[in-house]
């Protein structure tokens, strides 16, 4: 490979890592804001990561569009033909493995975030649904005796 396309090559990778890791680090944030259940912060952190989610498709594509180019293939095998005829092919090569390694481990913490979001939305319907006393589900008191979900239920006393 003529060393420009090399070069451009090289660019785009990093622009892309680039991109990963500061979604890396907004995840990260996110999913300490959602343990905490910081609203304000986790509104803040989706905004940011949509927009950084909009900058890494931008530059998967760019990237994929010169690998279509060079290589007629957009996936793993073109980058790894890519690096492999380029002058110098094993920086290209940790820069391609650096760039999965990434975006899988993005890909688990979203993931993660997603299952702690469901966790709280789950929480917070069975507890409105205790407050609006529509919960079905058979309780008993303290006696002993079945107690029907609509029954009124006291709060103690503080």
């Amino acid at each position: 490979m003529d060393h420009e396309p090399e070069k451009n090559f090289a660019n785009l990778l990093v622009s892309e890592l680039g991109q990963l890791s500061l979604l890396l680090d907004v995840l990260t944030r996110e999913t300490e804001a959602l343990l905490s259940t910081d609203i304000s912060e986790i509104e803040a952190l989706t905004g940011e990561k949509n927009r950084l989610l909009d900058s890494q498709r931008h530059a998967t594509h760019a990237r994929e569009q010169f690998m279509q180019k060079m290589t007629g293939s957009k996936g793993r095998e073109g980058m790894e033909k890519l690096a492999s005829d380029s002058i110098n092919p094993k920086p290209l090569m940790a820069t391609i493995n650096d760039l999965n390694d990434l975006a899988t481990r993005c890909q688990e913490i979203n993931r993660h975030n997603g299952k702690l979001i469901l966790k709280q939305q789950r929480y917070a319907t069975s507890a409105l649904n205790i407050l609006r006393q529509e919960n079905t589900a058979s309780t008993y008191s303290n006696q002993g005796d079945k107690v029907s979900g609509t029954s009124t239920r006291s709060f103690g006393k503080a």
